[in-house]
């Protein structure tokens, strides 16, 4: 084997491995956010059923009920403030 190739195959698999990890770290996250956003079925129920009827509401009233499904089903009244912004912060970081 060349001088150095093995490095270069190390730097290789490490970045390969590097990203199948990120993959399988976002599947866990997107299985997971699956399960937690189940939590808004009835207000994209009702977005479905109002779009058939043709009675779509302004889409500030869907995200109020969305908000609300946050607040009220998960009994988390403080949903919004302080810990959500201080994480989405965090998010914009990376």
């Amino acid at each position: 084997m060349p001088r150095g190739t093995s490095m270069v195959l190390d730097y290789i698999l490490s970045g390969f491995t590097t990203e199948f990890l990120k993959l399988a770290q976002k599947d866990e996250q997107l299985k997971e956010g699956i399960k937690v956003e189940e939590e808004h079925k009835e207000t994209i129920k009702q977005v479905i059923d109002d779009t058939k009827s043709g009675k779509v509401k302004p889409l500030k009233e869907y995200f109020k009920s969305v908000a609300k499904d946050h607040i009220i089903k998960e009994k988390m009244p403080n949903y919004y403030l302080p810990w959500l912004k201080a994480m989405e912060g965090l998010a914009k970081k990376d």
